[in-house]
Order: C-alpha cells, then structure tokens, then sequence
C-alpha cells in the first residue's frame, strides 16, 4: 500500500471508528442507571446478598476513561499543531464529544502517525466497550498449572498473549508484536491427532508456548 492509500485508509477508519465510539457511549451512558453483573461475579458468583453496586461500575468506568482520553488526545494534538496548549474542556458530555469530533481533524491535519496512534487509542477503547456490552468475548490470561510461569508469546518474547474461550483463539496483544509475514501473532487450540492432547496451533502452522 503506497502512502496516499495508507493515509486515506488510516483516516477512514478514524473517522468510522470514533462515529462507533460515540455511539457507543450514549449506550453506555444509559447503562450505568442500570446495575450491571461484572465479568468477575459470573465467575465467582457473590454469596453476599446486597453486594452488587446500584449502577453499573463497568460501564461508568469506561465512560471516565473516555473523557480522559479524548481530552488528551486534543490537548496533545492542539499543542502539535499550533504550539499553544489548549484551556481544559468541561466535563460534560457534550464536552466529550466536542473533543472527539476535535481529534479526528486535528489528527488529520497532524499526519499518518499520530492519527494511527489515536486510532489506537479509540479502538482500544472501543474494543473494551463491546466486552462490556457483551458483543464480544473478554480476552483472559492463558491457563496454566499451578505454579507453572505464564507463558510468553514465541516472537516477541513477552509475557502478552490472551485467551478467548469460547472461540478457542490466543492472540498477542503486545501491538509492536509480528510474525516473519508481518502479521500479528494468533493461533487456535487443536486436539492432538496422537496425543489426544489440546495443542495450540500458530498461523505459521508451529505449535506449543514458550515459557
């Protein structure tokens, strides 16, 4: 993909990420009236009665987050482009999405890096939304023996790989990480033909964990 492709891309996919973005934070603003079960309760049900919050904590927290973020993101790119550090927005909402709105041009006229950096940022946010949500399934650690070490992404070494149960898939979410084709690490658990034996499987068809 040449520059011009690359550029273009990058900021089509800003511009549709922080519409999600914002959509989704209308939804979460709704959710926090609203008690919520934590991921954590549905793995280790409360036994008190009267334990869960009256709101929904997880929602709320995403929802500070999100001000946090887009206000940093503006500040950063404001004093990028003109040198002069910009007075703090309230903490409104409408403030919040001001502020979105502001990152998505100013990270545009910023250039390709700094707008990939803050589509990042919103992804990851975004991402982090849609668990709570319940659209997609939480990454977890990777499952280990008793006090075997975690273990580490065969690339980058790190101790960064994720688990998605249901679908059976470990990825690394360590974002410098990439294979010998560039791709990002990921791989399924498979029955051993022989063993019988769960083994997980790498895009690059090796398999097992380092340690």
């Amino acid at each position: 993909m040449d520059r011009a492709n690359d550029r273009g891309d990058t900021f089509d996919q800003l511009r549709e990420t922080s519409i999600d973005v914002r959509r989704m934070a209308a939804v979460l603003e709704d959710l926090i009236q609203h008690p919520g079960t934590r991921h954590d309760d549905v793995i280790r049900p409360s036994v008190l009665v009267g334990s869960s919050p009256a709101w929904n904590a997880q929602a709320a927290y995403l929802i500070f987050d999100l001000r946090q973020l887009v206000r940093a993101h503006e500040s950063e790119l404001r004093s990028i482009g003109t040198g002069v550090s910009q007075r703090p927005r309230g903490g409104s909402d409408q403030n919040t999405y001001l502020a979105l709105e502001a990152i998505v041009d100013l990270a545009m006229a910023a250039g390709t890096e700094l707008a990939k950096k803050t589509l990042y940022d919103l992804k990851t946010w975004h991402h982090r939304a849609r668990v709570v949500l319940g659209e997609v399934e939480p990454l977890e650690r990777v499952p280990r023996q008793p006090g075997e070490p975690e273990p580490r992404c065969p690339w980058c070494e790190m101790t960064t790989l994720r688990y998605q149960a249901c679908a059976g898939l470990v990825k690394c979410v360590n974002p410098e990480c990439r294979d010998e084709d560039g791709e990002r690490p990921r791989g399924r658990l498979e029955i051993g033909r022989t063993s019988g034996e769960p083994l997980l499987v790498w895009q690059d068809s090796t398999s097992g964990l380092t340690a």
